[in-house]
């Protein structure tokens, strides 16, 4: 049995009074290093599925936040997918959020999280473990990360 390993970081920018997404990009690791990715129809068909995947997480992240009167200013993910012989075995995500106003609480956290495990392509995973965490982020610590970014 072979096993494979993805690997995919995200940055998300939305428009903070209704979620919408204003920017999305993503890199995927190959042989160590991050590669951005641009979606198209010479990508590996496999490669394309687990991108979908992070971004049917992030959907219904921007979904729920929506429905819980939650600003969005900025999401960044890490999104890491097992598979064995072409079936996943494990999706595991993490995302840092950087809301505007009031935090959420902790039950809305894990409201969101179990809604984005129970995304469409996720559903369709019923053999794989899987795991979706949630982490606000300061927005003095925003601030100071933005101002170091490249």
């Amino acid at each position: 049995m072979e096993e494979r390993f993805f690997h995919l970081r995200s940055r998300a920018v939305h428009h903070e009074e209704s979620n919408d997404l204003v920017q999305l990009d993503l890199e995927f690791e190959i042989d160590g290093e991050w590669q951005a990715v641009a979606l198209a129809a010479e990508m590996p068909p496999f490669r394309a599925f687990v991108c979908a995947a992070l971004m049917c997480q992030h959907a219904y992240l921007r979904m729920n936040a929506s429905e819980l009167d939650l600003a969005l200013r900025e999401a960044r993910g890490e999104f890491w997918m097992k598979t064995a012989d072409w079936f996943v075995t494990e999706v595991t995500a993490r995302f840092e959020l950087f809301i505007e106003g009031e935090y959420p609480s902790t039950d809305d956290l894990a409201f969101i999280s179990e809604r984005m495990r129970d995304c469409p392509i996720s559903r369709n995973l019923t053999g794989a473990v899987k795991a979706t965490t949630l982490q606000v982020i300061e927005t003095e610590s925003y601030e100071r990360a933005s101002a170091s970014s490249p």
